[in-house]
């Protein structure tokens, strides 16, 4: 027998489209954000049921975020995400994270900056994050993947708030775990490591200055275990750039709240990291320990 909740759940979507197009709930956000939350709990609890709506809330939810850029539909889109990434076909999601990613990278270039969205900023990397957690396969074959890493670090350097900060690194984090997946080892190296190679010294040099100057509690830890995976996936060898990223770093003048890292100083910091920048756990902590160490004599 059917489950007894499809008359429910059939009921349930003329009225999203509805709310969506009317003239007056569809431009209330708050209302808005609070119907999407119930369509959340279904897509979790419910999902052989909500299977057969799909392509109508992605729909839905498209049709939201394109005229209002409102960040629940992508918190909404990443429930989608993670009830049926991992169980369909990775080509839907694909088409979703490139129209996605398009329309937001063109908002942000017509003039406005990720400072001045630091909500949209946060619902995007999360729900890139849910991505790498459960649709990787459509994440790493995506030509989107560049532009949004690009986005990645570009908010790393410049954006202070702390809950789309967090998001961002949270995001970059994820994506490196890709790397102890055995089915995706050939799509790391083709295509993430590529992009690291080519913005790591950004990378690098933004997460050392948000921790001299002082961050948010919120963010600190993030920012230390974003610097960790970097340093650990590309290596502190010597054939390795990373080392060089983080010695230019160590000399970067960081401002004038922050006192200049010595010579001297700066060398023990980086022996310190070459020698802890392992994938181990004794050498993980370790290598955390020193840079946060860091951040606090550069605080004072």
């Amino acid at each position: 027998p059917p489950h007894v909740a499809v008359p429910l759940v059939t009921s349930v979507w003329p009225l999203l489209q509805q709310m969506a197009q009317s003239a007056t709930w569809g431009q209330d956000m708050e209302v808005v954000a609070a119907s999407l939350k119930v369509f959340e709990k279904l897509l979790l609890a419910l999902p052989d049921i909500v299977i057969s709506h799909l392509q109508q809330l992605v729909e839905v939810l498209v049709g939201i975020f394109e005229r209002q850029r409102w960040p629940c539909a992508l918190e909404c889109v990443s429930t989608v995400v993670e009830a049926f990434g991992g169980t369909q076909d990775s080509g839907p999601f694909l088409d979703l994270l490139r129209h996605i990613t398009s329309h937001t990278v063109a908002f942000v270039q017509s003039g406005h900056p990720p400072t001045a969205e630091p909500e949209l900023m946060a619902g995007f990397f999360t729900m890139a994050q849910r991505y790498c957690l459960f649709c990787p396969e459509a994440l790493t074959s995506s030509p989107e993947l560049a532009t949004i890493w690009d986005l990645a670090v570009a908010c790393v350097e410049c954006v202070d708030e702390r809950y789309a900060l967090a998001a961002v690194l949270r995001f970059i984090s994820t994506l490196f775990s890709l790397r102890g997946k055995p089915h995706l080892a050939e799509a790391f190296q083709g295509t993430v490591v590529p992009l690291v190679l080519s913005q790591g010294q950004r990378l690098v040099r933004a997460i050392f200055h948000a921790l001299a100057v002082g961050c948010q509690s919120l963010v600190r830890n993030p920012l230390i275990e974003c610097l960790y995976v970097v340093m650990s996936t590309v290596g502190m060898h010597a054939d390795s750039p990373c080392p060089q990223w983080v010695f230019a770093a160590l000399a970067e003048d960081m401002g004038p709240q922050v006192a200049p890292v010595s010579p001297e100083a700066r060398q023990r910091v980086l022996s310190a990291l070459v020698a802890f920048s392992l994938p181990d756990a004794s050498s993980k902590r370790k290598c955390k320990m020193v840079i946060g160490d860091f951040a606090k004599v550069c605080n004072g």
